[in-house]
């Protein structure tokens, strides 16, 4: 099924997410617990544009498991962060989804990694009560300052935040490991956009969902 031209489609189970309008369907698999979810994805130019493509798929995979229960927030980062999802918005699903398949890289060479920590801590700051809060961060190399990430991270710790941290291409894994508060199994690496979807999305949509 295709209604904006194969290029221009983004297909996640029996849904068809295009620039011109999302087709709904159920989730294959959601959440059970209420979750407060806020991803924050590296936009730099280290990110080709066809990558930039496959991490908002990525992205769109993992918001979906919170479409019965959940709250979900995106933002992209390079040396500053953008907000693109607020977990307050008021959007629909389907708008969510358009929106995160229209997000435009305007990053440059700048990887403020610390900046995407500290306001995706923010956007959760507003999830509802009783909701467990949870970020993944989504990085293709070393922080610009891995002094500032690292106390990013301790803070959204205390805040009750649990870090699940992504690491595409040419990662710090031991960058990686402090910013998921040395949990191991809090972080997530591969060689390439194009593994993240069969390496990663099942081991992290349970992460997330646990």
């Amino acid at each position: 099924m295709s209604c904006c031209g194969p290029k221009e489609d983004t297909v996640i189970s029996e849904e068809v997410i295009c620039r011109c309008e999302v087709i709904s369907a159920p989730p294959p698999f959601s959440c059970d617990k209420k979750i407060a979810l806020v991803i924050a994805l590296e936009a730099s130019v280290n990110v080709t544009p066809e990558d930039f493509t496959l991490a908002k798929e990525f992205v769109l995979q993992l918001a979906r498991v919170l479409e019965r229960k959940g709250q979900f927030g995106f933002l992209t980062f390079s040396d500053q962060p953008e907000h693109v999802v607020d977990l307050d918005q008021g959007l629909s699903w389907p708008e969510i989804y358009r929106t995160i398949n229209s997000t435009p890289q305007r990053g440059n060479e700048g990887r403020a990694t610390d900046f995407g920590i500290d306001e995706s801590a923010y956007l959760l700051s507003s999830s509802n009560p009783g909701t467990t809060k949870k970020m993944v961060i989504v990085t293709v190399g070393v922080s610009d300052n891995p002094t500032e990430t690292e106390a990013a991270a301790a803070h959204a710790r205390t805040e009750g935040i649990i870090l699940l941290s992504v690491g595409v291409g040419d990662f710090d894994p031991a960058e990686l490991e402090t910013i998921a508060g040395g949990i191991q199994e809090n972080v997530f690496a591969v060689e390439g956009f194009n593994l993240l979807q069969s390496d990663v999305t099942p081991n992290l949509i349970s992460k997330i969902c646990e």
